[in-house]
């Protein structure tokens, strides 16, 4: 299955790759491409699926690096 989101304006690329990212213009506590969006990213690649972005034409593929930590 596929899905799509579409926005009218280009995401910031920043606004994926920082943490702490707030783009804020009212007093509405719910987010706008924030941790959010990375978490939903994260999880969908945890869980195995296949994440791209397609920005003003440009496909930025996400990847999994798999990595031993603490043994």
């Amino acid at each position: 299955m596929t899905v799509y989101f579409c926005n009218a304006e280009p995401i910031d690329l920043n606004a994926i790759a920082l943490m702490g990212v707030s783009v804020k213009t009212g007093a509405s506590p719910i987010g706008y491409f924030g941790t959010g969006l990375k978490f939903s990213i994260a999880t969908l690649l945890r869980t195995g699926h296949e994440v791209t972005l397609i920005r003003n034409g440009e496909t930025i593929p996400f990847t999994v690096n798999h990595e031993v930590i603490r043994g």
